[in-house]
């Protein structure tokens, strides 16, 4: 079966959005569309219609040149529809499961591979060293609860060395922070719903990551 017409123009969003190091929900933000609307439209299952791709262009910053483009991705090959969690340097394919493997640190490449807002509780006590400023820890004595929004994973900029991940985390400032992997208590990924969805704004705040009470 041949494909939509517009699909070479969503191949060209799909990948200039990984370029520009924006996974769906960084990308669906910058434009004001619905996430889970997004989703649906880059892999096909809805119509890209001229408003929606007014407002990825202005996002992605589209020019002439990159429509130029768009004749010679018209003949390549259809490439699965896929956007980068983080930045196009950083990509990996979604990790197999280990199941004596570290846990914490597979839990949290899946959620970062996906795209998943992720909401993770930390032992408070195994913090002291970790760059989470003092008076947060206060704060917590026992747990400390982080979200981490998808459409900023890439200033995240995670990075999971053996005995724990370096990530950039925002409080009354940004903080470059390094959590031992023993102080995950329990990881949560929040996915997209995979039915049909309704056009909805994103919800307002700027680009920083949350505490969640």
């Amino acid at each position: 079966m041949d494909e939509r017409p517009s699909a070479p123009l969503l191949r060209m969003i799909r990948e200039t959005a990984d370029d520009r190091g924006l996974n769906t929900a960084a990308l669906a933000k910058a434009a004001k569309i619905g996430r889970g609307e997004l989703k649906q439209v880059l892999s096909g299952q809805l119509p890209l219609t001229v408003d929606m791709f007014v407002g990825l262009a202005e996002a992605l910053a589209l020019g002439a040149t990159d429509f130029s483009t768009l004749t010679a991705m018209a003949e390549a090959p259809t490439a699965a529809p896929t956007l980068s969690p983080v930045a196009h340097n950083e990509r990996e394919a979604l990790p197999a499961a280990e199941a004596l493997g570290n846990h914490a640190s597979q839990t949290l490449r899946l959620g970062f591979a996906l795209g998943c807002d992720m909401i993770f509780m930390l032992r408070t006590s195994d913090l002291m060293q970790s760059g989470i400023p003092e008076d947060v820890r206060e704060k917590f004595p026992d747990h400390l609860p982080i979200r981490l929004d998808a459409a900023f994973h890439a200033h995240n900029d995670p990075r999971f060395l053996p005995e724990s991940i370096g990530i950039k985390l925002s409080f009354d400032s940004i903080y470059s922070c390094d959590i031992p992997w023993d102080a995950f208590v329990q990881i949560t990924l929040i996915p997209l719903a995979t039915g049909p969805v309704q056009p909805a704004p994103e919800p307002p705040g700027g680009p920083h990551l949350r505490l969640v009470e």
